[in-house]
């Protein structure tokens, strides 16, 4: 992303804010900028691209814990800009629309590592303490929360815990009163008719 025209793009759009009467102020943390009109306060976060069609991007779990604040209910928005030539675009969307167009990759690691091979020297030790007051560091423990969480979230919405498939009725989306009288139906076979209607199922 081009730095300036990422500032430029939250500038415009601060501008026209103004021009409808907000008061605007630029914020870093957790979103560009946060306005107030008629004693409410409104949050948008830009995001800001030269593509013309179709634009690939993030957001961070930091801004979208944000978006979903029920604090902020109504009042958060995320902004596409674009520019085309001295034109500039600015597409508004709630979380709701934005998320149908979001999906969640693989998490993915950072790491700070010297080059030198110096595992044990000031090069190792520094970025050490700078990861103790706002990074969370990678433990084993952790790493496995993570392969779970993500393995959990691939899986189909019918496959999940809330859901289970152990029972045949159920992976054929079979209702449970469907299955309770099924059930109350076989209590009251006797063994040999009971037999019957089995293998006449299993013939279907």
């Amino acid at each position: 992303m081009n730095q300036k025209s990422d500032v430029e793009a939250k500038q415009k759009y601060a501008d026209l804010l103004k021009a409808d009467g907000y008061k605007v102020e630029f914020a870093n943390d957790p979103v560009d900028i946060i306005a107030e009109k008629d004693g409410k306060k409104f949050y948008f976060e830009i995001k800001y691209t030269r593509q013309k069609k179709m634009y690939f991007g993030a957001a961070t779990l930091t801004e979208w814990e944000a978006a979903v604040d029920e604090d902020k209910q109504d009042s958060f928005y995320f902004v596409v800009a674009s520019r085309q030539g001295n034109d500039w675009k600015f597409v508004k969307y709630t979380p709701k629309e934005f998320m149908s167009f979001s999906y969640i990759p693989p998490f993915k690691i950072f790491f700070l590592v010297p080059v030198d091979g110096e595992k044990d020297g000031p090069t190792a030790t520094e970025p050490q303490s700078i990861r103790r007051v706002r990074r969370v560091q990678l433990t084993t423990n952790r790493l496995n929360q993570m392969i779970k969480l993500y393995k959990e979230f691939k899986k189909p919405l019918h496959l999940r815990p809330s859901q289970p498939v152990r029972d045949g009725c159920r992976r054929r989306g079979v209702s449970g009163e469907k299955r309770e009288a099924r059930r109350r139906k076989r209590a009251s076979l006797t063994p040999r008719s009971y037999s019957i209607v089995s293998r006449l199922r299993r013939r279907r």
